[in-house]
């Protein structure tokens, strides 16, 4: 995972910049690769606090929505991520996942 701290965008931002990519990458079939990477890249940022609150159920969710494309680097780290998270927060990141997953399916 990509190690440190940098405040590079704000909060909202940062959510408005992936909610974009998102719903662009849906609607114009982006590469299968290309995304799992980035999301995987989004759930970097959330894990280490990357101009965003560190956040491990975010973390999770976008680590676990790439895994689930088969990236294996994400599947890793949320993996490892698991050894951080009380069970309640891993409840909460495979709910925002499958809410998500939902969002992506239905575009």
């Amino acid at each position: 995972m990509i190690e440190g701290n940098v405040n590079i965008l704000g909060l909202s931002v940062f959510h408005r910049i992936a909610n974009q990519f998102a719903n662009h990458a849906v609607k114009h079939n982006l590469n299968i690769v290309v995304w799992s990477v980035v999301i995987q890249l989004i759930g970097e940022v959330y894990f280490n606090g990357f101009g965003v609150p560190q956040d491990y159920v975010q973390a999770y969710k976008w680590f676990n929505l790439s895994a689930a494309q088969g990236n294996e680097k994400a599947r890793e780290n949320r993996d490892s991520l698991l050894k951080k998270m009380t069970s309640a927060q891993i409840a909460e990141g495979q709910r925002l996942s499958r809410e998500a997953m939902e969002k992506i399916q239905k575009k």
